[in-house]
C-alpha cells in the first residue's frame, strides 16, 4: 500500500524557453517544436501527416466542439450525459473531491479521511493539465500529495511554451476520485476516431511501474508501435468479449470530431469506465519508433480537417 505517480509529466522549461514562449507567435512555437522532434520542417498550411494535422488543430483550431476536451470534470460530465441520454452503459469515476487551491484540496481530503468517507484507493489529478496522476492506496502520504498539488497548480506547458488553446479554457483546479475497481490493474482502451470509425485500437495495462500495451487496427491486425513510452507486449484476446459495449460507447463519444482520441477503461467485471477524451494525443510529437512512419501517413490520411 503507498502513495505512487500513475503518471507525472515533468516541466521545468529554463529562463531562454520562458522568454520565447512569452514573445513568439504560436505558429513560429509549434514549428519550431516540430523542427526540434522530427528535424525536418512541417507542412502546417496543407499538411497531409498526422503530426502536421494536429500542428494545424493547435494552430487553428477554435470550434466550440473542441473547448471542453482538455477539461476532466466537463468531459466527464458530457460523457456521462450522453451515455444515458443514448442507453450506453458507461460508468464514470465517482468524485470524491474538487478544489481549486491545494490548501483547499489538502482541507477536502483530509475532511474525508476524518470522517471515515475516504476509500482505501484513490486518485488525484489537475483537472487542466495532461500526463499526471497520483494513485493512493492505503494511508495518504500528505508530503507527497502537497508536493504533487502544487506542482500541478503551477502554469504547465499548454498555457506557455506549447500553448494549446482547450487547455488555457479548462477550470484550473485539482480532482480526487475512486479508483475503478478490481483486484488487477484495469485495462486501458484507447480508440482512436476519424469522423466517427475506429481506426486504431490500443490496449494497455499498467502492473506495478511496468507497462504492457498492444496496438491494432480496425480489422484486428497487429500494428507497429508509434508510441512514446516503450512499453512490454500485452497479451490479449482480439477482441475481446467485451468489445461491442467498448466500441459503442467510443462511437457515441467520439462522434461529433473529426478525429478525437476516446480513452476507456474496462475492469475485472467487464465494466467499461469514461477516462478522458483526447484531442492532441502527445501533441503530434511523437517517438522516433519503427512504426511512427506507417502511421503518420496513414493516420494522416484518414483525417479530414474541417474546411478542407
Amino acid at each position: 500500500m503507498a502513495t505512487y505517480y500513475l503518471r507525472n509529466t515533468t516541466e521545468s522549461p529554463n529562463a531562454l524557453k520562458q522568454l520565447l514562449a512569452t514573445v513568439l507567435p504560436l505558429s513560429l512555437k509549434r514549428h519550431l517544436l516540430y523542427l526540434k522532434h522530427y528535424r525536418r520542417l512541417g507542412n502546417f498550411r496543407s499538411p497531409t501527416r498526422f503530426s502536421e494535422k494536429v500542428q494545424w488543430r493547435i494552430i487553428n483550431d477554435r470550434r466550440e466542439v473542441l473547448r471542453d476536451t482538455c477539461d476532466k470534470r466537463a468531459s466527464k460530465k458530457r460523457a456521462l450525459a450522453t451515455a444515458i441520454q443514448n442507453g450506453v452503459d458507461l460508468k464514470v469515476p465517482t468524485q470524491l473531491a474538487w478544489a481549486q487551491t491545494v490548501e483547499e484540496m489538502l482541507d477536502e481530503l483530509k475532511g474525508l479521511q476524518r470522517r471515515g468517507a475516504l476509500p482505501t484507493r484513490w486518485v488525484m489529478k489537475p483537472n487542466h493539465s495532461s500526463g499526471r496522476a497520483l494513485a493512493v492506496e492505503g494511508v495518504p502520504d500528505w508530503s507527497l500529495i502537497e508536493d504533487a498539488a502544487r506542482a500541478w497548480m503551477k502554469p504547465s506547458r499548454f498555457e506557455g511554451l506549447h500553448w494549446i488553446w482547450p487547455y488555457t479554457t479548462a477550470e484550473a483546479g485539482l480532482t480526487a476520485e475512486e479508483f475503478i475497481p478490481g483486484l488487477e490493474p484495469p485495462i486501458e482502451w484507447q480508440l482512436w476516431m476519424f469522423h466517427g470509425s475506429v481506426r486504431y485500437v490500443v490496449a494497455q495495462q499498467r502492473i506495478g511501474s511496468q507497462p504492457f500495451r498492444c496496438i491494432f487496427d480496425a480489422a484486428w491486425n497487429p500494428v507497429e508501435p508509434w508510441y512514446n513510452r516503450e512499453a512490454e507486449p500485452l497479451d490479449l484476446q482480439a477482441p475481446p468479449t467485451s468489445w461491442g459495449k467498448i466500441e459503442r460507447a467510443a462511437r457515441l463519444l467520439g462522434e461529433p470530431w473529426d478525429m478525437i482520441r476516446v480513452d476507456l477503461f474496462e475492469d475485472t467485471n467487464g465494466d467499461v469506465w469514461f477516462s478522458e477524451l483526447t484531442p492532441f494525443p502527445s501533441e503530434g510529437l511523437f517517438g522516433h519508433s519503427k512504426g511512427l512512419g506507417r502511421f503518420d501517413d496513414e493516420a494522416g490520411a484518414a483525417w479530414v480537417l474541417p474546411g478542407t
